[in-house]
């Protein structure tokens, strides 16, 4: 039986926060919360972290490489463009599908330090060797040249894929109220189906002729 490693008093602290985090919100949550979680008080808690703002961004800083990896590499790949933008999609929706709250939680630390959140975000990329940036753009350039896709920003197309995964699990109270009235498990499925209907409409939207 392989003995279990304990945890110091920091990652204790993270591992509450992250929870209390990603079920309350940002705002939700009280310090007090997050010190019952890791079975400590409030003062020892203040010790590591002196406010919920660092906290909150430690979190976001150990999240945000546990999850999303394996999804942005696939930029470079070398694979074929249209297969690539399938593949993101679907890593993307189906890393989301698994954490819910996480679109949610990127939008509480715009809100509340845009700037810290895109170092963060860059940060992470290039502690990973990712450039999702330059792929793309190299990606563009080449497929444009070809006479494949249309002549499109690549802002512009990250942004529309990213926001067509993401916006129906952020507004997911709004949507299900209103297209599926008390009927959770047809929601669901529209968020399955996501999968498929993002990168076909992405890639009709970009493919010349």
């Amino acid at each position: 039986m392989v003995p279990e490693i304990e945890l110091t008093t920091e990652e204790k602290i993270i591992e509450a926060a992250e929870e209390v985090f990603t079920s309350k919100g940002k705002s939700g949550a009280r310090m007090r919360d997050i010190a019952d979680k890791a079975g400590i008080n409030q003062a020892l808690l203040h010790y590591y972290f002196r406010s919920k703002d660092r906290l909150f961004f430690e979190v976001f800083k150990r999240i945000v490489p546990r999850l999303f990896p394996g999804v942005f590499a696939v930029l470079d790949e070398d694979i074929p463009f249209f297969e690539k933008i399938e593949r993101f999609i679907r890593g993307y929706i189906e890393v989301v599908e698994a954490h819910p709250k996480f679109p949610i939680f990127i939008i509480q630390a715009l809100g509340n330090s845009p700037e810290r959140l895109a170092d963060t975000i860059l940060s992470t990329f290039r502690g990973l060797g990712i450039d999702p940036v330059e792929a793309i753009r190299r990606d563009l350039r080449r497929e444009i040249e070809a006479g494949r896709i249309i002549d499109i920003d690549p802002a512009h197309l990250m942004v529309n894929i990213i926001s067509m995964s993401a916006f129906p699990f952020i507004a997911r109270p709004l949507i299900e109220r209103i297209a599926f009235p008390g009927r959770s498990e047809l929601y669901d499925r529209f968020l399955k189906q996501r999968k498929e209907h993002v990168p076909k409409f992405i890639i009709d939207s970009i493919r010349k002729g």
